[in-house]
């Protein structure tokens, strides 16, 4: 996971790394998630859990 945001690393802002992490964190390699769930965890709107492309 560090190294593939270290490689793209400059292409996010501060606050998508930070959602990536969290992200991360919680759903890890195992586990398929969606825009609700990106919603939701990170508590964003519809726009806004749009806008967090990976």
């Amino acid at each position: 996971m560090e190294s593939v945001l270290s490689e793209k690393g400059s292409d996010f802002s501060v606050k998508t790394t930070a959602h990536i992490h969290r992200l991360f964190e919680k759903f890890g390699f195992d586990e398929v998630f969606g825009r609700s769930a990106v919603m939701e965890f990170l508590e964003l709107k519809g726009s806004g859990a749009s806008k967090t492309s990976f």
